[in-house]
């Protein structure tokens, strides 16, 4: 890739001083959701309420496990799924993060705001969006305005049209995705992997792995639930066995 093109995705990436001021708003307000917890636990309690989550486990049991989710599932299925494709996934990622630095602050997405999830399913090809999108029913109208964004991008009408073609993997993702979103919103129980496209070879073992652990909210919370409760209690889980790990490592 030519150096040009390199500036030119780098100075999208950026943005103009405007949305430079939106992203550091964003940043502040997701620092803030994570450190102090009330919001966090508001958008737990209703999800809980509406069945879309069985259990809340406490704040360690939810790092812990996206901590987890991150080195044994996120970081090694980048490495697996990016064999596939002809794009650097390290400047992809800068990328990302310049964009919009919150998509990179919260693991779980459980400080981030909705058009921060929206951003995140917009730039990151998912070949199960499930997670992402439940995210979105913390939210009252959170479907509602991924359609939306997902139609205006197919349609090339997106206000950020170019700066999101930079950053996606597969041209034809966001029409996979806003089949797969619709498909969701008609049958959740059917469709609640929210499929883009099929798994690429060499990564169905790691796939099924992360899917059946991690795969939505609900499923990363059920695994959080089975963890020490704090940290003094992993210190002594520690001790009892000191070759214990959270994380089925290399399955």
């Amino acid at each position: 890739m030519s150096f040009a093109l390199r500036l030119k995705e780098l100075r999208a990436a950026i943005g103009p001083w405007s949305a430079i001021r939106r992203k550091l708003f964003n940043a502040m307000r997701t620092t803030w959701n994570t450190v102090y917890r009330k919001e966090r636990r508001r958008r737990l309690a209703l999800l809980q309420s509406r069945g879309l989550i069985e259990t809340t486990p406490t704040e360690w049991q939810i790092w812990m496990a996206s901590y987890d989710m991150m080195t044994g599932y996120i970081m090694p299925s980048n490495d697996e799924f990016y064999a596939n494709y002809d794009k650097n996934q390290y400047w992809l990622q800068f990328l990302r993060v310049l964009d919009e630095p919150s998509t990179m602050m919260d693991p779980t997405g459980l400080a981030v705001d909705c058009d921060t999830v929206i951003q995140h399913l917009l730039h990151v090809v998912h070949c199960s969006a499930a997670y992402d999108v439940g995210l979105l029913e913390m939210f009252p109208d959170g479907l509602d305005r991924l359609e939306d964004q997902l139609e205006l991008y197919v349609a090339g009408n997106h206000p950020r049209q170019a700066a999101i073609a930079d950053l996606i993997e597969r041209p034809e993702y966001p029409a996979e995705l806003l089949d797969a979103v619709r498909l969701y919103r008609q049958d959740p129980e059917t469709h609640w992997m929210v499929t883009t496209f099929a798994t690429p070879d060499g990564c169905n073992d790691l796939f099924d792995f992360g899917i059946d652990r991690y795969g939505t909210l609900g499923r990363l919370l059920r695994y959080a639930d089975t963890l020490p409760r704090s940290p003094w209690a992993s210190l002594k889980a520690r001790w009892a066995d000191p070759k214990a790990v959270t994380v089925e490592q290399g399955r």
